[in-house]
């Protein structure tokens, strides 16, 4: 905020700066270091209740946040950030499910229920499975026994596949759009263009004249 004085566009950017950095980053984070002392001073006794809120999630207290957040309501509705508010408070549910990761295994979805002041083992299950499906967490449910296992190893197996599956993506067209070789014949040149490292024997220009050769990117008929 490259400024001396208070206007009202860097007071309501100001509000949400709060809000986002509770959601992505759990807390509330600093201003840059340019920021002038009377600005950072004003923002806080402008947006006193936002200030609120980031102490509120400091404690990682579910309770507390949605109490701080409730109370707050009709402030955040005025200046249209009571969506962002609900974010906060849906940040926090994830984030301790996430510590929870760094101390268990594995555990009951009652417990995780508990630990996180969700309303029963239903709830807990759903978030679970939502932050799985997010690459938040690594873990297993078993249905049957209501056991969730944590595993804080990211799975390699599919990283590398999807890695495979876009180098695949992006190779094909490319080449599919430099060569002017049937289909049919193309899985063949891709095998000659990558495998070797540095240029293999040429053919004899006057065998086949219609058989292009690709050669570090660049297209050239032989």
């Amino acid at each position: 905020m490259p400024a001396q004085s208070l206007n009202e566009i860097m007071v309501e950017t100001y509000k949400k700066f709060v809000l986002v950095s509770l959601i992505v980053h759990g807390d509330l984070q600093t201003l840059p270091k340019y920021t002038a002392n009377l600005v950072q001073r004003f923002n806080k006794n402008c947006c006193a209740e936002y200030n609120e809120i980031a102490t509120a999630c400091c404690t990682h207290e579910v309770t507390e946040v949605q109490s701080c957040v409730e109370k707050h309501k009709a402030v955040m509705q005025r200046d249209n950030n009571y969506g962002l508010a609900k974010q906060v408070l849906e940040a926090v549910y994830s984030r301790n499910i996430q510590r929870l990761t760094q101390t268990f295994v594995t555990l009951s979805l009652g417990d995780i229920s508990e630990h996180v002041k969700l309303g029963d083992a239903a709830q807990a299950k759903k978030r679970v499975l939502d932050m799985i499906e997010r690459n938040m967490i690594v873990a297993t449910i078993d249905e049957q026994m209501g056991m969730v296992s944590f595993d804080t190893e990211p799975d390699k197996t599919s990283s590398q596949q999807l890695l495979l599956r876009l180098t695949a993506q992006i190779q094909v067209p490319f080449v599919s759009k430099t060569l002017t070789t049937p289909p049919h014949v193309v899985p063949s040149l891709i095998v000659i263009c990558f495998a070797f490292s540095n240029p293999p024997s040429l053919p004899n220009p006057k065998q086949d004249e219609s058989i292009p050769v690709l050669l570090t990117g660049i297209s050239r008929r032989f």
